[in-house]
């Protein structure tokens, strides 16, 4: 998903929290405390959390799995274009990996990834 995608829902999401609160921006209250009181987290913090989960998920099938081969795949040919790459799904893993100090020695253990993964919602 793109940055722009990722701002634009979590806009959204303000706009519909604000909403249901009764609270609109000339009350100028915080996002943090609107969040606060509703206990729900940032939607991009939930959506990183499920890629997390699948790419579990997919790397704990065994290697003839299709998904698992898909990930391994390299397409030979076709050249990319001239300009900034497009980011990949197996990209913003490794980077959601890095960002939660994850490995991928710790998919083995189902509950174990179960837990680090799901750490977004407040509770």
């Amino acid at each position: 998903m793109k940055k722009i995608f990722e701002k634009k829902m979590d806009v959204a999401e303000m706009r519909m929290l604000r909403w249901m609160a009764g609270i609109t921006r000339l009350d100028k209250v915080r996002n943090d405390l609107i969040r606060g009181t509703t206990r729900v987290t940032e939607m991009s913090k939930k959506i990183r959390e499920k890629r997390l989960y699948w790419f579990g998920h997919i790397m704990r099938r065994n290697q003839k799995y299709v998904g698992r081969r898909l990930l391994e795949m390299d397409v030979p040919g076709r050249r990319r274009r001239r300009r900034r790459p497009m980011r990949r799904w197996l990209e913003c893993v490794t980077a959601d990996m890095e960002e939660k100090d994850h490995s991928v020695e710790d998919i083995g253990d189902r509950r174990n990834w179960k837990r680090l993964s799901r750490k977004s919602d407040p509770a």
